[in-house]
């Protein structure tokens, strides 16, 4: 599993590299919850999806890979960004860490 650090502000968009894959990443708070958007080598895999806590993030078998998702590490609450980094943490976990949830 890897934590990939989040600023706790509303709206914000950042690159990184997992699994040698570019991960282009977008996540916006709105009054009705946290949205993100998720592109991985120029292809959009996720679009305006909810994040739920534990939920994972792109919906599509891109790649057979792994996937990204929020933990609460106080609760079982959905992500706010208010709590980003502290108490909320955007993961990545494998295929393999994936299926033994």
């Amino acid at each position: 599993m890897i934590t990939i650090p989040i600023r706790p502000i509303p709206s914000q968009s950042f690159s990184t590299v997992i699994d040698n894959r570019n991960f282009v990443i977008a996540l916006n708070q709105k009054s009705n919850g946290l949205f993100c958007d998720i592109n991985v080598d120029g292809v959009d895999v996720s679009l305006a999806a909810i994040a739920r806590n534990g939920v994972p993030l792109i919906k599509l078998d891109y790649s057979g890979q792994g996937n990204l998702l929020f933990v609460d590490m106080h609760g079982q609450s959905d992500p706010d960004y208010t709590g980003f980094d502290t108490r909320y943490f955007l993961v990545y976990m494998t295929g393999a860490e994936l299926a033994q949830l």
